[in-house]
């Protein structure tokens, strides 16, 4: 596993992994996740060329091009394993301005209602550009098989800090 850690905190990977979390997931049906997206039309290529097409408009109302589709199987996955999840699918990003305070509201009103909810997970797909201006998709390759990079933010706050990510 690699890592890329550009924040000044130096966590101990090792150790966080082997420790318990502040709470458990039951294997009950109840609702204790919810899965949304802020930029809910972020979308796909339907081939993988590894940058992106310069005509290619990464964004979609059809959710089985983008972000929903992966909160879809994520969902699945936790409802197989008996974890009560909602999986949202708000458009909240009709503009990019307002969209964070637009998926803050859905997420309140969720918490309010189920307040059994432990885990609350924003998909995003995201791109990265290089020096020369080409847009590419952050993969790597294990055992074989190409996926996509994933980055957690835990812990974060309107100033951009991550006081409390360990909790």
């Amino acid at each position: 596993v690699t890592i890329c850690n550009p924040t000044p905190y130096e966590p101990d990977i090792a150790a966080l992994l082997e420790a318990d979390l502040p709470f458990t997931l039951e294997d009950n049906h109840t609702v204790q996740v919810l899965i949304y997206h802020t930029h809910t039309c972020e979308s796909y290529m339907t081939e993988d060329t590894g940058e992106y097409d310069a005509d290619f408009y990464p964004r979609s109302t059809d959710g089985s091009q983008g972000v929903i589709a992966v909160g879809d199987r994520i969902t699945e996955a936790l409802k197989a394993h008996g974890i009560g999840v909602i999986h949202d699918t708000t458009v909240h990003d009709e503009s990019y301005e307002g969209s964070y305070g637009r998926s803050r509201s859905t997420v309140e009103s969720y918490l309010a209602k189920y307040p059994g909810i432990k885990i609350t997970i924003d998909i995003h797909r995201d791109a990265m550009t290089n020096d020369s201006g080409t847009k590419y998709k952050p993969t790597f390759t294990h055992d074989g098989q190409k996926a996509a990079q994933i980055m957690i933010m835990s812990g974060y706050d309107e100033e951009g800090e991550f006081p409390f990510w360990d909790e």
